[in-house]
C-alpha cells in the first residue's frame, strides 16, 4: 500500500496536479504510521534475552522511528511542492531523495521483521 501511494504521489508531482500530490502524501504518511505500529508491536514481542535479539528489536524499533520522521518531511515538502508547483523545481530532488530514502528504510525493518518472525517462532 505504501509502494501504490508514493507512485500516486510520484504521478501527481509531474504532472502538477496540487490536490492529488496532498492526498497522496497523506495517503502514505497513514501507511506508513500503520507499518511504524507493525514495527513496534513486533519489537515488543521480543524478549531482547540474547544479543540477536536486542539488534533485532533495535532495528525494528530504528526503522520505525526513521519511517515516522521521513514521513512527516515527505508530508512537509508536499505541501511546499504544492505550494510553489509551478516555480520550484527544487522539491522534486527532495521528493526523489526521501523516497529513495523510505525504500531503505522499509527494506531494514522488513528484514528485521522477517528475521525476528522466524526466531520468535522457534
Amino acid at each position: 500500500m505504501v509502494a501504490m501511494a508514493l507512485a500516486k504521489l510520484g504521478d501527481a508531482a509531474r504532472n502538477g496536479n496540487k490536490a492529488e500530490l496532498l492526498k497522496a502524501s497523506k495517503e502514505a504518511s497513514v501507511h506508513l504510521a500503520a507499518l511504524c505500529k507493525k514495527f513496534q508491536e513486533l519489537a515488543n514481542k521480543i524478549p531482547g534475552n540474547t544479543p540477536q535479539e536486542r539488534r533485532m528489536k533495535d532495528q525494528l524499533l530504528k526503522s520505525a522511528q526513521g519511517l515516522r520522521d521521513m514521513s512527516t518531511q515527505l508530508k512537509i515538502l508536499c505541501a511546499v511542492k504544492a505550494a510553489s508547483i509551478e516555480e520550484n523545481k527544487d522539491a522534486d530532488g527532495a521528493l526523489s531523495i526521501i523516497a529513495r530514502n523510505l525504500g531503505t528504510m522499509m527494506m531494514s525493518g522488513l528484514d528485521a521483521m522477517a528475521i525476528s518472525q522466524i526466531s520468535i517462532r522457534k
